[in-house]
Order: structure tokens, then sequence, then C-alpha cells
């Protein structure tokens, strides 16, 4: 017959570091493979908490979502200094 123990606070440690561990290589496996776009989701989730966007957009746009805010801002600068010049724009 066997005894089960209560698990310590050094196994709950153990596990704990195992995980962030087995994450941090996960993460440098994965910005090994293809740095530009591991970057570029950088970017993009940090872009999504700065301007609460959703997960659609994030979804949609995907590691492009940094350039298309910037877009967005831009447009909207242009529209509030100068709106004529958007019709321009609109042929690139």
């Amino acid at each position: 017959m066997y005894i089960l123990q209560p698990e310590t606070s050094t196994m709950n440690e153990l596990k704990t570091s195992d995980k962030k561990s087995y994450m941090r290589e996960y993460m440098r496996n994965r910005y090994n493979q293809n740095p530009k776009k591991a970057c570029n989701m950088k970017k993009a989730y940090y872009y999504k908490s700065k301007y609460n966007l959703d997960d659609e957009e994030v979804a949609k746009y995907g590691e492009n979502l940094h350039l298309i805010v910037k877009v967005k801002k831009l447009i909207k600068e242009i529209e509030e200094n100068c709106p004529q010049h958007l019709e321009d724009l609109r042929k690139f």
C-alpha cells in the first residue's frame, strides 16, 4: 500500500521553472525559424494592446498589423490637415 504525500513547494517551483524554460526554448526556436515574422508579430501584439484592437483585426492583418495601424493614423492626420490630398492618395 502506497501513501500519497502532498506536493511540496519545491515541486511546484520545479514545474514552474520547467514551463518557463520550455517556453523560452520554444520562443527562441520560433524566432530562429523566421526572425522577421516573429518580430512583426511582437509589434502586432504591442499595437493590439496600445490601441485596444480586437482579435479579429489581429487575425485579419496578422504580422502586418503595425503597418496598417500606421497607415490609418497617417490617413486620419491627412484628413484633419489637408483633406483635398486624399483623392491623390486613393490613386495609389
